[in-house]
């Protein structure tokens, strides 16, 4: 080889290090930044619990104190953690076409926040693809989930509150 082949390849070599370090730099801010922004979503699934339970504590005191007052009057007071899934049934609606009371029975059983973890992983879309409805048809199909999944819808459905549901 001569002299300049060598030397153009090794400003090349030089030019693919830094371009790689810059990579391994940005790869390495990326998984921090997901870290951190799975430990905040964390956080607030954990602050909403809480809540929850608090609710729980004083809705029951307040239901003691009224019943201690009254003779022959028994109150008792209930509530569903995110009671209301209006907006998790819209967006299934809209994204995906579901009528209801289909898209009502999907969304009894999965959560946005269960939704968007399956979503990007193999095994959970395994499982998304695996829910059937009462007829044994399946609610999503491969296609439907890959036209619907986007960064930005799944980190939108991860702090969406959670309607009550079943486990799947």
């Amino acid at each position: 080889m001569q002299a300049g082949a060598v030397r153009a390849i090794a400003d090349r070599l030089n030019e693919v290090k830094k371009t790689l370090t810059t990579l391994r730099k940005r790869q390495t801010e990326h998984e921090d930044a997901r870290r951190d922004r799975k430990r905040l979503v964390e956080d607030l699934q954990r602050n909403r619990q809480n809540l929850f339970l608090e609710r729980g504590v004083v809705l029951k005191r307040i239901a003691s104190e009224a019943n201690s007052y009254a003779d022959d009057l028994t109150i008792r007071v209930s509530f569903d953690r995110a009671g209301t899934d209006t907006d998790w049934v819209t967006w299934l609606s809209e994204t995906f076409g579901f009528r209801r009371p289909r898209v009502a029975r999907l969304a009894a059983v999965l959560s946005p926040l269960d939704f968007s973890q399956q979503v990007i992983s193999s095994s959970g879309r395994a499982k998304l693809l695996a829910l059937q409805d009462i007829d044994k048809s399946p609610f999503f199909t491969g296609d439907q989930l890959d036209r619907a999944w986007t960064w930005e819808q799944t980190f939108h459905l991860e702090i969406a509150p959670a309607p009550v549901h079943r486990t799947l």
